[in-house]
């Protein structure tokens, strides 16, 4: 006979000789001198060996490659700590699972029906419950008994009373992590899995949070996940370090539900970072300084740079969605990097950082914050939803690249309607894709049909306003962009960044229609020369404190599009003619 052996003979810590992994035996034959013969291997892989194969250091009866595979210790004869030893045991690495292997079988075939079980760690088995011998493919099914004995809906469609498999938890049980770690598990069911949600148990509660759980998302296959624990806001509570057992529940497609628990030990403790303070204004390259820290360890620091929106003291934000990247690192203490803004818009910009340690708590900003200076409280908010107080704030820093103060900063040029209206568009869209524009409002417009946003001469309140209306729930969405010396400090450096106003509830514009072709409206000269055309009206020359407002039929009917009023003075309706070149009814 010829015998095949499996070794690993690398480097095991904390041994020195090689690691037997296996023995195959053929069976025996007889080979006359000048023939050939084809050798049989008939009997399965030995992971044991012979006592000295050293196959089973811990004395359990599973081999070293089943420990390996498996993923119990090869140094614990009860690796889970159920009173059964591990070669003794369904699912060793599992404490909340004691299901002993029936005589004759084996970890891989528990119930010695001869079908190998459908959850192997690797290729695929074909029983579909390796706990029960009536059950395995080929066998006779009843149809009475509620039980799929052959693994096959086929054959009673209604009888198919296994729940799905749960298995390969990541990660594994007992293992220490952070706040923003996700949760995998492999889901398999011969019926097909329908949902895998997910709940905590909460340590001052005394049952499962069933009522808000985290759906499982599948990845591809038979893998799910959860979402960032600390971030899917599905859970009524906040983290704290200790012990957090939690329980996956799984449906098939015929409503069989198997669940699983398990637990993990959480450590919050937060990552810290210092960024050197900036100058307001940048105009050339300037360094940057990075300190950045974690009891765990630090995985990453990234900084990012964003437009800020300047809106004035009240409202004043930041939106990630708008970010991009200028620098990384995966050192501890972060280090130098030069930022030069000459690649940049002009504009204001935020300067922020996110921070990841190695069992992923993240620091970061949430999708939307604040200007600090000019938000509510003067800070970042962290979304760090884990703890109530995550222990200080992240430090944000604005800039920006044009130092110029009352002109128009190169590049800019006066807006006219037409100017902002695509970007009016999506900025409205990005809060509620229902809203409709319902009008569109100039204050300040000149004689050739412009807002000069940049200028700092006559006029108060110069801007040109774009409003939108939800009309199912009453949405007010304003976007407005205001003349440089209206909210900006130093002046001339936000007047391409719209301010938002969002009002819920608001009925204002329930009498409006949609804007039937507002794009299709035309800022010209032809439209303000016709101010003088209306008869009867007195003329306007077009001043800084006249006020042009496209809107729908509101109050008057449906041809009216437009009205242009002068300063306490009459008021102009035009008609839906596009460019307006006619103009009626002065008040």
């Amino acid at each position: 006979n010829y015998t095949i052996e499996v070794v690993f003979t690398g480097v095991v810590t904390g041994e020195t000789t090689p690691l037997f992994l296996g023995r195959w035996v053929s069976d025996l034959f007889v080979v006359t001198s000048g023939k050939v013969t084809d050798v049989v291997f008939s009997s399965a892989l030995d992971p044991l060996g012979r006592p000295a194969d050293d196959g089973d250091a811990d004395g359990d009866g599973l081999g070293n490659v089943d420990e390996i595979i498996w993923g119990t210790d090869r140094t614990l004869d009860d690796s889970d700590g159920d009173g059964l030893l591990d070669g003794e045991e369904c699912d060793p690495a599992e404490d909340t699972l004691r299901f002993p292997i029936t005589s004759g079988g084996t970890i891989e075939n528990c119930d010695a029906d001869s079908a190998l079980r459908i959850d192997l760690p690797w290729g695929s088995g074909t029983d579909c419950d390796d706990r029960n011998a009536d059950v395995f493919p080929g066998a006779t099914d009843s149809c009475d008994d509620g039980v799929d004995q052959d693994c096959s809906e086929a054959t009673c469609p209604s009888d198919d009373q296994i729940a799905p498999t749960i298995s390969a938890l990541t990660p594994a049980t007992g293992t220490t992590i952070g706040c923003h770690a996700r949760v995998t598990a492999t889901v398999r069911d011969p019926a097909g899995v329908s949902t895998v949600v997910f709940a905590l148990l909460d340590p001052a509660a005394p049952t499962l949070d069933w009522d808000t759980p985290a759906p499982m998302s599948a990845q591809g296959g038979d893998i799910f996940s959860t979402m960032k624990l600390g971030t899917s806001n599905l859970f009524q509570y906040f983290f704290t370090n200790g012990r957090w057992d939690y329980e996956i529940r799984a449906t098939d497609g015929v409503g069989n539900i198997a669940t699983h628990a398990s637990h993990l030990l959480m450590q919050l403790d937060l990552p810290t970072i210092t960024v050197s303070a900036l100058p307001m204004v940048i105009t050339g390259p300037t360094d940057v300084t990075v300190q950045a820290s974690a009891p765990a360890g630090i995985a990453t620091v990234t900084m990012f740079i964003a437009p800020y929106d300047a809106a004035g003291s009240a409202g004043s934000q930041i939106y990630r969605s708008n970010e991009t990247v200028v620098w990384s690192s995966t050192t501890a203490d972060g280090g130098t990097f030069s930022l030069d803004p000459s690649g940049l818009a002009l504009g204001t910009y935020a300067l922020y950082p996110v921070v990841v340690d190695t069992l992923f708590n993240e620091l970061k900003p949430f999708a939307e914050f604040d200007v600090p200076g000019f938000g509510p409280d003067g800070t970042a908010d962290p979304d760090y939803s884990c703890v109530f107080d995550p222990g200080g704030y992240l430090p944000v820093h604005l800039f920006s690249n044009d130092s110029t103060a009352g002109t128009l900063p190169p590049g800019f040029e006066p807006a006219t309607m037409r100017t902002h209206f695509d970007e009016a568009v999506a900025a409205a869209a990005d809060i509620d894709a229902s809203a409709v524009l319902v009008g569109i409002r100039g204050w300040g417009i000149q004689s050739d049909g412009i807002i000069d946003l940049s200028s700092f001469g006559a006029g108060n309140f110069k801007k040109w306003w774009y409003t939108f209306f939800n009309f199912t729930d009453d949405r007010r969405i304003e976007v407005i962009w205001w003349a440089a010396q209206e909210v900006c400090t130093p002046p001339a450096t936000c007047d391409a960044q719209p301010e938002v106003v969002v009002t819920e509830n608001d009925p204002f514009a329930s009498s409006l229609d949609p804007m039937a072709d507002p794009a299709a409206l035309l800022d010209s000269d032809t439209m303000v020369a016709s101010y003088t055309a209306s008869t009867g009206c007195p003329g306007l020359t077009g001043h800084e404190d006249d006020d042009i407002w496209y809107k729908s039929n509101e109050p008057f009917t449906a041809d009216d599009v437009v009205t242009i009023s002068g300063n306490g003075g009459p008021s102009w309706k035009g008609t839906a003619a596009a460019p307006i070149s006619e103009l009626w009814t002065c008040n």
